[in-house]
């Protein structure tokens, strides 16, 4: 999240806004971003199970404070204004998390032909 709150200047050239989201409730994902220093993407939270399944996100346990949570894994999705998903990478470790740079340069050249679709499955 800091690289791309870091990032936000370049993506906003490209008519991309940026927000992540949390299952943390608001006052524990508020916290974390002002601690981290985002103040460029916007936070959301309070994700849930369901959303998550729904999403078909890839999803882990862990027990923090005696208490079992439900997280989903890292994803980015690139979503058109009309609602039509452009682009999504998912992992399903915490730590596999694409290159923003490469992923930048890569939307870059591809806003200078249009964004051009392809790769339709």
């Amino acid at each position: 999240m800091q690289q791309l709150n870091g990032l936000h200047a370049d993506f906003a050239e490209l008519g991309i806004e940026l927000a992540c989201v949390s299952v943390d409730p608001k006052d524990i994902a508020t916290a974390w971003g002002e601690e981290n220093g985002i103040d460029k993407v916007s936070i959301g939270y309070g994700l849930r199970q369901d959303q998550i399944e729904a999403c078909e996100l890839f999803a882990s346990r862990v027990t923090r404070d005696g208490k079992e949570l439900y997280f989903a894994e890292p994803a980015l999705w690139l979503v058109r204004p009309d609602g039509e998903l452009y682009l999504n990478i998912q992992s399903s470790i915490s730590c596999g998390r694409p290159d923003l740079n490469s992923l930048l340069e890569g939307l870059k050249r591809l806003a200078g032909e249009g964004f051009t679709l392809r790769g339709n499955a």
